[in-house]
């Protein structure tokens, strides 16, 4: 089974790759080396070990893998509309991310200037 789950995750990986390609070409990114592939194999497996994500294979079925995100993290929906509500552990690490990554880029900026 620890076979199945390798090939799956190298499928994620690679598809990721892709993106960040994409991403990078279009000037959404600023270095292609965010994107690797060893960053985003030990990644999958840190969400996974963290329970953020869960990966399941079917005993039954000779479906792959799937990857989905945890009940605890993920967000939770208006039952009116049905749209995500931002809050909850999910957005909590989003909004992490995006404060480091920011504070990261105003200290580039600043030793950019000074240089």
């Amino acid at each position: 089974m620890l076979g199945i789950i390798d090939s799956f995750l190298h499928f994620i990986v690679n598809k990721r790759l892709q993106l960040g390609k994409t991403l990078y070409y279009q000037g959404d990114l600023s270095y292609i080396e965010a994107v690797n592939k060893e960053i985003l194999k030990n990644s999958y497996q840190r969400f996974e070990e963290e329970g953020i994500i869960i990966t399941a294979k079917s005993k039954e079925s000779p479906q792959p893998p799937t990857m989905r995100v945890s009940p605890e993290w993920a967000p939770e929906r208006d039952p009116e509309t049905g749209k995500l509500l931002p809050h909850g552990k999910l957005w909590e690490f989003i909004r992490m991310i995006a404060q480091s990554r920011r504070e990261g880029y105003v200290e580039d900026s600043m030793h950019t200037e000074l240089s």
